[in-house]
């Protein structure tokens, strides 16, 4: 008989981030380890491979759990502040949110982050900002952004739809990012798989 399970998680700190996985099953041979998954819907995920492999780019990576290996989510219950300084537009008639003053006259440079600088990540393009405003662009689309399983992708192979790639940087870095785009009325698309 298959059975189900519901645990509640109590006492936890709002600002601390706590990582984990799903058990779905064993593996059908005694001795074999638990078969574990990450959530698909997390908007964190960590890999046992991410420090050595982000340095600089995502600053106080926490540890990775040495009881387990795979892909890891992580949540928090208190979402970190972000102080949007120029998401707002005032546009007559659609006062109170960033919009394009014509969707239907879009210059698009499409972007992959990791092959647009030598940086590789979102440092890198802000560092560019004033060569793609002189492009006389008014929108830039991301190619995919989320998490994927190996380390040099394209973005289309995700594994976790609502997780950005840590190797582009933090969620802060993201938000800075659109940010700087939005003060120079550039509107950010994200090419989704």
């Amino acid at each position: 008989a298959r059975k189900c399970w519901w645990f509640t998680l109590t006492d936890l700190d709002p600002a601390m981030e706590y990582m984990y996985q799903y058990c779905v099953g064993y593996a059908d041979k005694p001795g074999e380890e638990p078969v574990r998954v990450s959530d698909p819907y997390s908007e964190v995920i960590y890999h046992s491979s991410d420090a050595k492999n982000l340095g600089d780019v995502y600053p106080n990576l926490p540890s990775y759990p040495t009881q387990t290996d795979g892909m890891v989510s992580a949540f928090k219950l208190q979402r970190d502040n972000f102080n949007w300084q120029h998401s707002w537009v005032n546009i007559p008639g659609d006062e109170g949110r960033f919009r394009i003053e014509d969707k239907n006259d879009l210059i698009i440079y499409e972007l992959l982050i990791r092959d647009f600088t030598e940086k590789r990540n979102l440092e890198g393009v802000m560092e560019k900002m004033d060569y793609l405003q002189n492009l006389g662009i008014n929108a830039i689309e991301l190619m995919p952004v989320q998490e994927f399983d190996n380390r040099h992708s394209w973005g289309y192979d995700p594994n976790s739809y609502f997780a950005l790639d840590k190797d582009y940087g933090t969620r802060e870095m993201y938000k800075k990012f659109i940010d700087e785009c939005h003060r120079r009325g550039i509107a950010v698309l994200f090419d989704v798989v």
